[in-house]
């Protein structure tokens, strides 16, 4: 299959894929480091695919970010477009409530990737966007999703090697499976500082009409505006939001279910 491939064009593409997967925008000396290609052939590329209303070039900076316009151009697949607007009104429900930005993720690899997010209306600056991918171990969508795998699909969903996103990032395996255990029982995870520092995250899982884990949606605010009471009633409405979201999925819970 090598001799069909488009060598410049796989090469593009990695390039998009590195301005895609990054959580602030980038120069072009930095991404041509972290894609191992020559500056002025990552910036033929950043300059097509900005032509194309896939990457803007903030020229007062001159920093490059993908454009959200993307999204647009992507077919999500009728699942996923179905499963977010199933979402979509529960998402708004939990921000009103909340007061604070909303996620909708579902797995990927070893990534949770974001189908949706509602962003705080209040002014805040977090990292994650539509269509942005974070390390699955370290955000509460992914853990609350990896609790309710089977122990095999666990192990294989994981990375060969965690990735540290801040320092209160779970590395070890082990330590990481204690944990997924505890949040299995619970029924919803919480992430404090894992994935992005002076943020907290509480994640709850969205199951389907098998009882597979399809999705999990999380509340996301700073540390700074949040009390024990406060996560006590949020922890609360974000489960109550994703069981409703299941049931619409046609998810009936049975007796010999824990979650």
């Amino acid at each position: 299959m090598s001799s069909y491939i488009v060598k410049p064009l796989l090469k593009a593409i990695e390039v998009l894929k590195c301005v895609g997967q990054l959580p602030e925008p980038q120069s072009l000396k930095e991404i041509a480091l972290r894609v191992g290609l020559p500056k002025t052939s990552v910036f033929r590329y950043l300059r097509t695919f900005e032509a194309a209303g896939m990457i803007v070039h903030d020229q007062a900076r001159d920093l490059y970010r993908i454009d959200t316009r993307i999204i647009g151009m992507i077919n999500l697949g009728s699942e996923m477009e179905r499963l977010r607007k199933a979402c979509l009104p529960h998402m708004q429900t939990l921000c009103r409530l909340s007061g604070e930005t909303v996620n909708l993720g579902v797995m990927e690899g070893s990534d949770i990737v974001y189908l949706e997010i509602l962003q705080s209306p209040r002014a805040v600056k977090l990292q994650a966007r539509v269509g942005g991918r974070h390390p699955i171990h370290t955000t509460s969508i992914g853990k609350v999703m990896l609790a309710n795998l089977p122990g095999e699909a666990r192990t294989a969903a994981l990375p060969r090697v965690l990735r540290q996103r801040t320092r209160r990032s779970i590395l070890e395996r082990q330590s990481l499976f204690v944990e997924l255990d505890k949040i299995y029982q619970l029924g919803y995870a919480e992430d404090d500082g894992e994935n992005e520092d002076g943020a907290l995250c509480l994640g709850a899982p969205i199951f389907d009409a098998s009882g597979a884990v399809v999705a999990g949606l999380s509340i996301t605010a700073p540390t700074t505006r949040i009390s024990k009471d406060w996560k006590r009633e949020m922890t609360s409405h974000v489960l109550a939001e994703a069981q409703a979201i299941s049931t619409e999925l046609g998810y009936v819970r049975n007796s010999a279910d824990s979650r």
